[in-house]
């Protein structure tokens, strides 16, 4: 409908006028907003340069600290440990994981931890850079005491009680607080922090192991010196070897009372034959070499490397044959008494000095020649013995520093050139966490040149081994291939080639192979050699020993085969003891077993 027309007479209604008054409000609203607005991004980005400022400040302290604790550990030794050497380093990485720490977990980057994937990231640092220098201070803390009492009086034997005892606190302590300390998360982390993760972790995990040790060979050695208790202690000579241990032709026995360590005569071994079986033979050593009698005969223990077994049947037959009661046993061999003297000095025995160097070829070899009767025999065999007990009274009763005397000792013990048994379960866990308990474990291999001919051959013989791994399926077939060559020099006594009995020919290396190998693995076999010495579970591991004999310039090839079950995994090969050591090749790898080896597939 069209719109009906306005009427004249009516007026116009008023029209309404903006309000210049009001005009300028939204105007000012949206200033207000703005300023807000762009105060809240200017305090933002100033937070958060703050907040990167803290952390590259942080990430500095952390590379530094970082660096400083992988040179110390690089170039990390006993000696620096002992004697203070580490502790300033370890004291500056101490300060700067803390400042790192402080830095990151202060107030200003709390916000930071409740982002989603920031604040992982953020948390893994802030647990990380704590437990480092955690770790790193009570590191110092330890080292410093440590210091301290090895460098207290020790003269009295009550002193030296003393300082083994408080040791023993010290490492116990160190060890629960590392056990404490929290890495934080380890999932959804980036890249570069995951990787460093891992890395902390494999090295607690060390750390772990060595504080381990440390806490096991402290607290049975004050147990042991605080006493009373009786050890049998065995001379080992390396010139005749057994599995992982030279030969035990001399033994006597140390007598401990309230630090004071009294050692007796020593007898060679051969005297202490026992006429009959008069203890029973048992286990795993019966099966495998019952035939051999070592439990009546001295000489033929050993020759299994699981040396709990041999050296609890050594406490029965030293007991049968002296009625002395022991309540363990100690095996020193020439390496052993070699890292003694390290830290002792010289010592003279029947007019010949010796020191760290000399001993080893003088009783590997040195010591047979010009032998000719067997009255100069016996008066050797008098000679090893008394040498043994002046090297191991001089450890005894305070010669050298302490400090050195566990660098020596650990170094004795890397190579297993020391073993120690103890008929208290305890105390027996405490030196198999030590690491001189002798036992092949069930990750564990090792390979034995078993001496059973009248002969001093073994620093001659050279022995290599070759490992290599071939997957099949979800399994792993392990092949190692083990080559010896006699290399006798012309013109060595009797006493050393044989007096041509066993074997017939003078110069002729009588013995076995013998390799112990995970009691888990399956399809043992030696290729090419259907009967064995002796083959069959041997403790945690099975044993596999091949005969032979080798004429002089002469050599052999042996080759043992298994199978584990699994596609990827690792092995530890254990040492041998041997002197020379044996030279092992796996895969890219080359290394002599005078120390313990992981190797990995």
């Amino acid at each position: 409908m069209p719109a009906a027309p306005q009427d004249p007479l009516v007026p116009d209604a008023p029209v309404e006028e903006p309000d210049t008054a009001d005009a300028p409000a939204p105007r000012r609203r949206r200033r207000r907003r703005w300023v807000f607005g762009a105060t809240i991004v200017v305090i933002v980005v100033a937070w958060l340069g703050l907040c990167a400022y803290r952390m590259v400040q942080a990430d500095h302290d952390l590379r530094q600290a970082v660096a400083r604790s992988e040179q110390l550990r690089a170039s990390l030794t006993t000696q620096e440990l002992t004697n203070g050497g580490a502790t300033p380093q370890l004291r500056e990485a101490a300060t700067e994981f803390r400042h790192a720490h402080s830095l990151l977990s202060g107030s200003l980057l709390t916000p930071l931890r409740w982002v989603p994937v920031a604040g992982r990231q953020l948390n893994s640092a802030i647990d990380l850079s704590d437990s480092a220098g955690r770790i790193a201070a009570e590191g110092t803390v330890a080292l410093d005491q440590v210091h301290t009492l090895l460098n207290a009086p020790h003269h009295t034997p009550q002193q030296r009680a003393a300082v083994v005892q408080n040791l023993a606190s010290v490492v116990a302590r160190l060890d629960a607080d590392v056990a404490s300390v929290n890495l934080g998360p380890s999932h959804g982390l980036i890249g570069t922090l995951a990787a460093k993760r891992n890395t902390f972790a494999n090295d607690l995990s060390k750390l772990q192991t060595q504080l381990g040790r440390a806490k096991g060979a402290s607290s049975a050695l004050a147990t042991l010196v605080t006493g009373p208790r009786k050890y049998l202690v065995f001379s080992a000579n390396n010139a005749e070897m057994r599995a992982g241990s030279g030969m035990f032709l001399s033994a006597g026995t140390l007598s401990v009372n309230d630090g004071t360590l009294t050692l007796s005569t020593f007898t060679p071994t051969w005297e202490l034959v026992l006429p009959t079986a008069q203890v029973p033979l048992t286990g795993d050593l019966a099966s495998l070499w019952g035939y051999t009698e070592p439990n009546q005969e001295f000489r033929n223990l050993e020759l299994s490397p699981q040396f709990p077994a041999s050296a609890a049947l050594a406490a029965q037959m030293w007991q049968a044959r002296t009625g002395q009661h022991v309540d363990g046993v100690l095996v020193l061999d020439v390496g052993a008494l070699s890292d003694i003297l390290s830290a002792t000095g010289q010592v003279t025995s029947d007019g010949q000095t010796f020191d760290a160097q000399t001993i080893i070829p003088f009783l590997l070899n040195g010591q047979y020649q010009g032998l000719s009767t067997d009255e100069q025999q016996a008066q050797r065999h008098e000679r090893d013995g008394n040498l043994a007990a002046a090297s191991l009274d001089t450890f005894t009763n305070g010669g050298g520093n302490l400090g050195k005397l566990a660098t020596a000792l650990g170094q004795a013990a890397d190579g297993r050139h020391v073993l120690v048994w103890d008929s208290t379960p305890k105390v027996e866990a405490e030196w198999q966490a030590a690491g001189v308990g002798g036992v092949v474990g069930p990750g564990e291999m090792l390979l034995s040149v078993l001496n059973q001919g009248a002969s001093k051959l073994d620093p001659f013989m050279t022995v290599t081994s070759k490992m290599t791994f071939s997957p099949n399926g979800k399994d792993t077939t392990v092949t190692v291939t083990v080559h010896a060559t006699n290399e006798v020099p012309a013109g060595q006594p009797a006493y050393v080639n044989g007096d041509g009995g066993n074997p017939p020919v003078p110069g002729t290396y009588a013995g076995a192979i013998q390799l112990d190998i995970p009691g888990s693995a399956g399809n043992q076999e030696v290729l090419g050699h259907p009967r064995l010495e002796a083959a069959g579970p041997d403790g945690d591991s099975y044993a596999m020993a091949v005969p032979f004999q080798l004429g002089q310039g002469a050599s052999t090839t042996v080759t043992f085969r298994f199978v584990v079950g699994t596609e990827h995994g690792s092995l530890r090969i254990d040492p041998s003891a041997r002197m020379p050591a044996t030279q092992w090749s796996v895969e890219n790898r080359s290394f002599t077993d005078d120390t313990a080896h992981v190797v990995s597939w």
